[in-house]
């Protein structure tokens, strides 16, 4: 079948690996084919639709309200959270427990449950600036350890690692947000693949767009 054949929609790749399981979606309707740079370009965004935040919307559908977040992100996409040492977001941020910190030129956050300010800052804007680098948003319904911190960072700043989210999911995090250039994967255990399944299609539902499936090689980043 012809690509102008096939029915366009919002698609869900999917794939199995050892550990945990891979979604990933696009920005944009598609046939559920692997997009070449100009199909991609003529593509129509979900925000064309007039669906807007949908990421945000995709965060909030997946992260229970009472995880403990980790975060990684670029510079330019942490300033525009408004969120610093001295503004009034940081100090309520602070006072609620977040941490931010750079490193290696990337931004590490830790907003632990509960933590309204930093929770925001991160499911709003996380993919901002990720036309060159991931950002990634990891989850867990108890806290982080110190060490089990450090493994999230090292993993997150290490390109060669990224093609591997079952380094972290299920043993650090219980799911893991990757942005990419208009794409987001989220690798999650293999018990709630249905659920979040379920999840992405009432999504696509409320939106009213048709949920397809797309092939298994998109689902992940890298």
């Amino acid at each position: 079948m012809e690509p102008s054949q096939r029915t366009a929609g919002w698609a869900i790749a999917t794939r199995s690996l050892p550990r945990c399981t891979v979604f990933g979606v696009l920005d944009r309707l598609n046939d559920g084919q692997v997009l070449s740079a100009e199909r991609y370009l003529q593509s129509q965004t979900l925000e064309e639709l007039g669906i807007e935040d949908w990421d945000s919307q995709l965060l909030r559908a997946l992260i229970p309200a009472e995880s403990h977040l980790m975060a990684c992100v670029s510079p330019p996409t942490w300033r525009a959270t408004g969120v610093s040492v001295l503004s009034r977001k940081g100090l309520a941020a602070r006072a609620e427990g977040v941490r931010w910190h750079r490193k290696v030129g990337r931004v590490l956050i830790d907003a632990p449950a509960g933590a309204q300010t930093g929770r925001l800052a991160i499911v709003e804007f996380v993919g901002m600036s990720d036309d060159w680098n991931p950002e990634f948003v990891l989850f867990r319904e108890t806290p982080f350890k110190d060490e089990e911190k450090k493994r999230c960072a090292g993993w997150c700043l290490e390109r060669q690692l990224w093609r591997d989210p079952c380094q972290l999911v299920p043993e650090v995090a219980d799911g893991l947000f990757a942005f990419y250039s208009g794409r987001v994967s989220v690798a999650v255990k293999h018990c709630v693949e249905t659920a979040v399944f379920r999840t992405l299609q009432d999504l696509a539902r409320s939106w009213g767009i048709p949920l397809i499936r797309a092939v298994p090689a998109s689902a992940w980043i890298a």
